[in-house]
């Protein structure tokens, strides 16, 4: 997320809230790192930002399913998250498209 304007949070939260509304129950990571701080204070601390990306990788391998954004592989935390989602053997749903990635 670093480097995104606002760091993508409002694109996260749209594609929750939407997520939600369709019946998934959802772990998002925006709402994680809020637990920890604000984006700012998470990005210039970098013992804070291992918690987040802790807590976040945890919560993403209790997942059955995992959610890609729009260049998702971009991102070394993304792509952490699917390597967990993978070996867990997580549906892998992709932003913008209807291809699943599978073990």
């Amino acid at each position: 997320m670093q480097g995104i304007r606002n760091f993508n949070y409002p694109h996260f939260d749209e594609v929750a809230s939407a997520l939600r509304l369709g019946g998934w129950r959802v772990e998002n990571p925006v709402e994680i790192g809020n637990r920890f701080g604000t984006a700012k204070q998470i990005a210039a601390d970098r013992d804070l930002l291992a918690k987040v990306i802790e807590a976040e990788l945890e919560a993403v391998s209790k997942c059955d399913a995992i959610y890609l954004l729009l260049g998702w592989h971009r991102s070394p935390g993304a792509k952490a998250e699917l390597a967990i989602a993978i070996k867990n053997g997580a549906q892998v749903i992709l932003e913008g498209g209807t291809h699943e990635i599978r073990p």
